[in-house]
């Protein structure tokens, strides 16, 4: 009875992967087939978590393609995991700061945070229809990255998921501008626990290391760069003893400071390999490395030549949302600072468009970005707990640009 069991499940693994493979060469040849997406996309079935299905794509807009308004090569990898949203990452870097990263842009593509697309490996058909919406969307998100570096706005696009599986050699395949670093983290000054840190552009993030796996990392903390600094503490007498050292991540986060105490791993700072080595044998100098890394990251990006910067993206797609007739109507308040920052995007964006006005096609992303700061303005105007200036505020900013759609 238990072979008969087992000879089953070996038959229907072999048959949900045959149809997977026939599948993934439909989506090669649908593609390859049609010039007028002017991309690259080959899929395969990936292995490197137990019993479960993964499927993978490369995609690739090459720097010449009439759509492509980087002039680089756009890569993108689409990564669908049983039971899970899809995870796709930038796989190029085709605008600074990276988004090379390891950040998932599947929202970002999508346009609608309120999308609830779960893969599954037995509905290969509404996966086709959402790679098709995931290249539409890829299209329409480098001409908004283009348009965004010439008004001088720096958005935060898409998102780490805390508790997810990271394999660390994605993070480390982009070192020239991503840093690996391997630490211990030190709990009651007795217990160490291996974790890993990288440094994007942007973000700061800390990983515990798979037990059975140690390429693989789940994602546990994620900050932002900027808030990030080493301190360095010797509360001994003799003060050039460095060996009485504690060192610590300080977090400034929402007021508060977070410290991470740690001690480096063997070569840790360098990243060069992920090491079964559990010795910890770095000295002052490795330390003051690594707090220049850190401050050289940090440097990378000079905030001041933006106009504007937006670290939450998620909600600029509110207008798409589905809205629950059950839940409230008002908006909460962190969504409502969000809200203010988007206005200030749409006015920037708008002026931008304005002065293009005998352009082709202006007139109608004009009132694309009009119907943004109606929906934007109008939320803010019913807020339960709107300031009475400020809703006079934006409803100068109704009329204000009503009159341009009507000019």
């Amino acid at each position: 009875m238990e072979n008969n069991i087992n000879g089953n499940n070996i038959s229907n693994n072999e048959e949900i992967e045959n149809k997977i493979n026939t599948f993934l060469l439909m989506i090669k040849e649908k593609y390859d087939k049609n010039n007028n997406y002017n991309i690259q996309i080959n899929g395969k079935i990936l292995y490197y978590i137990l019993d479960t299905t993964i499927i993978y794509f490369n995609y690739k807009m090459p720097k010449n393609a009439k759509i492509n308004l980087l002039n680089k090569d756009i890569l993108f990898g689409f990564e669908f995991i049983q039971n899970k949203v899809p995870y796709i990452r930038a796989l190029s870097n085709f605008i600074n700061p990276t988004l090379y990263d390891g950040r998932n842009l599947f929202y970002c593509l999508i346009n609608d945070y309120n999308n609830d697309y779960i893969f599954d490996k037995n509905n290969l058909q509404e996966c086709e229809k959402i790679i098709e919406s995931l290249i539409k969307g890829i299209e329409k998100f480098i001409a908004v990255l283009k348009d965004n570096n010439e008004i001088k706005v720096l958005i935060y696009y898409g998102e780490y998921t805390l508790n997810h599986t990271y394999i660390m050699n994605d993070f480390l395949i982009n070192k020239s501008i991503l840093n690996f670093i391997r630490i211990y983290e030190l709990n009651n000054n007795k217990n160490k626990e291996l974790r890993y840190i990288v440094f994007t552009q942007l973000f700061f993030l800390l990983f515990e290391p798979n037990k059975e796996n140690k390429s693989l990392g789940k994602l546990i903390q994620i900050y932002y760069i900027k808030d990030i600094n080493i301190i360095i503490e010797n509360n001994s007498k003799n003060k050039n003893d460095t060996k009485l050292n504690n060192y610590f991540f300080k977090i400034n986060k929402d007021n508060n400071v977070i410290l991470i105490k740690f001690i480096l791993a063997h070569g840790g700072y360098l990243g060069k390999k992920i090491s079964e080595k559990d010795s910890v044998d770095s000295d002052y100098n490795d330390y003051l490395n690594l707090k220049k890394i850190l401050d050289e990251k940090k440097n990378e990006i000079n905030y001041a030549n933006y106009l504007l910067v937006i670290q939450k993206s998620k909600n600029l797609f509110a207008v798409n949302e589905k809205r629950d007739s059950n839940k409230k109507k008002f908006i909460s308040v962190n969504r409502c600072k969000d809200y203010k920052k988007y206005i200030e995007y749409y006015e920037i964006l708008y002026d931008y468009y304005k002065q293009k006005k005998n352009k082709e096609n202006v007139k109608d992303k004009l009132k694309l970005i009009f119907s943004y700061l109606t929906f934007f303005c109008v939320e803010l105007i019913t807020f339960k707990d709107s300031d009475p200036i400020e809703s006079l505020i934006y409803k100068s900013k109704l009329e204000k640009y009503s009159k341009y759609c009507i000019d």
